[in-house]
């Protein structure tokens, strides 16, 4: 009937509306900006269908706030903002802010020295492209101290990794143990 079928659309969009995705190694924000483009994407065919039942065109909702990111490089994670600044213009809805964070996706320093795993946003999605440099230039490009540190902070416990696997490893056993984690809203990931 007419008026299931817009219930359902209008139950789509709210949960369309509700996602949130999360690039742990943003960069720059690209796919970010093509996850955005995605969702406006499914949006819009929703939104058309609402218009083809009569129901009324319904409000945009999607937009980068939605959108989450991690990046280390401090001109990297500004160009992110700026990129998902400009998607929200382009979709003339209400631009975010400060969903790209500058930091370490892997670690942070704590206070008085040490190390701990750094926690990544609860979302429902994880798409990345996490640097990959290879194990054995870990330490010449990360520094001794940083390539200790992830290998034992991620290799630590039953879930731990061996302490020889490439540094892109890393994101893949975070992002593993949070969709298998009975709490959390993630569903898939991807990298």
């Amino acid at each position: 009937s007419r008026g299931r079928g817009g219930g359902l659309c209008r139950e789509f969009l709210a949960r369309l509306a509700g996602l949130r995705v999360l690039d742990p190694a943003c960069g720059t924000g690209n796919f970010l900006y093509v996850a955005l483009d995605l969702l406006r994407g499914l949006e819009r065919e929703v939104l058309a269908v609402l218009a083809e039942l009569g129901e009324g065109p319904g409000a945009a909702r999607v937009g980068p706030q939605q959108l989450w990111g991690i990046e280390r490089n401090p001109w990297s994670q500004q160009i992110a903002e700026l990129v998902l600044w400009i998607a929200a213009l382009q979709a003339g809805v209400p631009p975010g802010s400060g969903t790209i964070a500058a930091g370490d996706a892997l670690l942070v320093a704590e206070t008085g020295g040490g190390w701990r795993a750094s926690v990544w946003p609860e979302v429902d999605y994880i798409v990345s492209n996490p640097p990959f440099i290879g194990n054995k230039r870990m330490r010449e490009l990360l520094g001794d101290a940083y390539a200790e540190a992830v290998r034992a902070v991620y290799g630590a416990g039953a879930d731990g990794l061996a302490g020889d696997v490439e540094y892109v490893a890393y994101w893949w056993h975070k992002a593993a143990l949070r969709l298998r984690a009975p709490d959390s809203r993630l569903r898939r990931c991807g990298f």
